[in-house]
């Protein structure tokens, strides 16, 4: 993973961020199991949903501003 930091006026940065896509994927991954452990759905004990059922519960935003903040 490469990282570069700009600073800009008014006290402000700009971070940017490459990585490669397979560990990109695999963050992804570990920020869905991550947030499948909170998911609750009728039937099913809070955190075990099925795998199938927790994708369609939860947000792909959700899922990438985990991964992100897994990174930083």
């Amino acid at each position: 993973m490469k990282r570069v930091v700009n600073k800009l006026e008014n006290s402000k940065f700009e971070v940017l961020c490459t990585i490669e896509e397979k560990d990109w994927k695999a963050l992804q991954e570990k920020a869905f199991r991550a947030l499948a452990k909170n998911v609750s759905a009728k039937g099913f004990r809070k955190g075990h949903v099925p795998v199938e059922m927790a994708r369609k519960l939860v947000s792909q935003g959700d899922i990438i501003n985990k991964a992100v903040n897994i990174i930083t």
